[in-house]
């Protein structure tokens, strides 16, 4: 391949690898917070939304 695809390909190449290191590195400090006991900080208030649906 040659010329756009190629380059397009290399982009979504690019932002597949970058979006997976910010997944792990997500998990790792979500793991963190839940080692220390402390809760999560933002989803804390999105929990309860689940809980409930879940609950039904």
């Amino acid at each position: 391949m040659k010329g756009w695809p190629k380059s397009d390909g290399n982009i979504i190449l690019y932002f597949e690898v970058v979006l997976m290191c910010l997944f792990l590195i997500m998990n790792a400090t979500d793991a963190t917070f839940q080692s220390y006991n402390s809760g999560n900080v933002i989803s804390q208030f999105i929990t309860p939304l689940f809980s409930r649906i879940i609950a039904k």
